[in-house]
């Protein structure tokens, strides 16, 4: 079982790969960075999701399907990337049918609460 590390970057900065003292890099984790337009500024709040954040949740989606199987993934996310996955949980989490024992998110800075 290998550990899968996708990452959301905050708005404007391509950091998350060193974030956390740089644990999704380490000791033969997979980093694979979640595409998303996390340079664009916009808005979302409750359900309304803006372009980029929503763009963000539907990769997210995608990618954790395409990797899950098999193996252990967490989502890291700061800032705006913690938007793109509270927009994942209100548009897939409950109907994703993923275990908490293969998918861990991990958030800081979220600036919504």
């Amino acid at each position: 079982m290998a550990v899968i590390c996708l990452t959301l970057n905050p708005l404007g900065n391509d950091v998350m790969a060193t974030h956390m003292n740089s644990w999704c890099t380490q000791d033969g984790k997979t980093h694979i960075p979640v595409p998303y337009s996390y340079q664009t500024i916009d808005n979302s709040e409750g359900s309304s999701a803006s372009g980029s954040i929503q763009q963000g949740a539907d990769l997210l989606d995608q990618m954790i399907t395409d990797n899950i199987t098999g193996n252990t993934v967490y989502v890291f996310a700061h800032s705006k990337g913690c938007q793109v996955i509270g927009r994942w949980f209100l548009k897939y989490g409950a109907g994703s049918g993923h275990s908490t024992n293969d998918l861990k998110f991990v958030t800081s800075g979220n600036p919504v609460n």
